[in-house]
Formats: C-alpha cells, structure tokens, sequence
C-alpha cells in the first residue's frame, strides 16, 4: 500500500471502512507530515492530542438515529446507509419498545 498520506480523501474513506487501517493511524501520519510545515514561518495551530483523541473515537463510532430521518438535511444517505449505521435496528427496536408501553399503559398483561 502506498503511504497514507499519498491517498485521496475518497480512497482514505474507503480504507477506513475496510479497516485496512485506522483512523488514528491516518491521523498520526497528518501529524508527522506537519513537522515539515513548521519550517514555513506559518502561523498553525496543532492540536495533536485532540485530533488523536478524535481518531479514536472514530473507528468505534456508532451512527444513530431515532427516525423518522430527512436525507439531504439531518444526514447524509451515505452515512444513514453507511457501516456504522445501527439506525434500522434502533428503529425496529424502538418501535417494538414504545409498543409495549403502551399495551402496559392501556392495562394490558407483561409478557
């Protein structure tokens, strides 16, 4: 594989999601690569510890949603649709909950 910091943004996405590497991994390559930039005379402000921070919260993300959802405006479909997305099963779930509390509400029996 060539070095991470050869990649387009689209083959960076991509390999995240195939966990051939690691956000943190990407992230610590950024930081190494801004040692070169500190010869420019550049006014930068790194926040390496934050950005790793960052990265690792990252790779273990999950996606949710309660829906009823608006594509294009609360969230992206490729991230709706996306490997981290648990939004079909938290819907599913939420409904079947909300649904029995409501026959435990209107004095139905618990199963």
């Amino acid at each position: 594989m060539s070095s991470l910091l050869d990649l387009t943004l689209a083959e960076a996405r991509d390999g995240l999601a195939k966990r051939e590497f690691s956000s943190l991994e990407l992230t610590e390559a950024y930081i190494g690569s801004m040692e070169s930039a500190r010869s420019l005379n550049a006014y930068i402000v790194e926040t390496p510890d934050k950005a790793r921070d960052m990265a690792r919260a990252a790779d273990d993300v999950l996606v949710m949603h309660p829906g009823p959802m608006n594509r294009g405006v609360e969230i992206a479909s490729e991230v709706a649709d996306g490997p981290y997305s648990v939004i079909l099963p938290q819907v599913t779930n939420g409904l079947a909950i909300r649904m029995a509390i409501l026959k435990l509400l209107a004095g139905g029996e618990s199963a």
